[in-house]
């Protein structure tokens, strides 16, 4: 999920990539992108790409793409997209594993090989030039370690797969993480978590430790105060009703404890 240096040089090759001539701001008023209906957006793509190309665009033949046996869904690719920083990010999109699974046309079982670099032609030739008319749409994020976005002239940018946060691999000091290429792999990208997440998992990782060990002892102790009744049944028998009570109100404050922190920590 890593971006390569300078990667619109490298996303594709067909004639929409290649036309030099600058692209105007679409100013058609259209309801922003985090909110529009999918009728309101592919009328307005088809009504962009009629006056870019030239030519009339019959709707109900629009997209003539198919992916994985359905039309291509041009809509939720558009918004997985630049709600992760636009086409420009190339590889640092995990256009497989976060694009096409937010898509109609993912399958539980899907077999289809090549599926990222299927989408990055598709979004070139469908979707690149109206998201170049319609740049407030784009997301552009900050890295969460030093706070700088693309003034920081970092171009080693890596999005998080648990929270989706977008850091500078050069920023991330952890020891063991291995070459920023290990991640900017387009179909088979290695996973990576940011410090906060890792942060986070780790102190989950620890409270349960703690809540198990505390259960254990609260267990043993029952069990000792069970044995411990000699001669006299019932004290001991008591004693064993509180241990085993007190060892569920530990569990109990524990779960309690870890749902409350774990809103704090997302």
């Amino acid at each position: 999920l890593a971006i390569p240096a300078d990667p619109s040089h490298k996303l594709c090759t067909q004639s929409c990539c290649l036309r030099l001539q600058p692209i105007a701001a679409h100013n058609c008023g259209r309801t922003p992108i985090t909110e529009i209906a999918e009728d309101e957006f592919m009328a307005d793509l088809i009504s962009f790409l009629s006056h870019r190309r030239g030519r009339y665009i019959d709707r109900s033949k629009f997209p003539d793409a198919v992916l994985n046996g359905m039309t291509l869904d041009l809509f939720n690719l558009y918004k997985e997209v630049v709600t992760r920083g636009g086409f420009r990010v190339g590889n640092g999109i995990n256009w497989k594993g976060q694009v096409f699974g937010r898509m109609r046309n993912w399958t539980a079982n899907n077999r289809q090989t090549g599926v990222g670099n299927s989408l990055k032609k598709h979004y070139a030739n469908y979707l690149w030039e109206y998201e170049q008319a319609h740049p407030t749409d784009v997301i552009v994020d900050r890295c969460t370690l030093c706070g700088r976005g693309e003034e920081a002239g970092a171009t080693d940018w890596i999005a998080c797969d648990s929270c989706n946060s977008w850091v500078h691999f050069s920023c991330d000091k952890r020891p063991n993480l291995g070459t920023f290429e290990d991640y900017a792999n387009a179909e088979q990208p290695r996973s990576y978590t940011c410090p906060n997440c890792a942060r986070a998992a780790a102190r989950a990782a620890g409270r349960a430790a703690r809540a198990n060990n505390q259960a254990a002892a609260a267990a043993a102790a029952a069990a000792a105060a069970a044995e411990g009744g000699e001669g006299d049944q019932q004290p001991g028998a008591d004693g064993a009703e509180a241990a085993a009570i007190q060892a569920v109100e530990v569990v109990e404050q524990q779960q309690q404890h870890q749902q409350e922190a774990e809103p704090m920590e997302s």
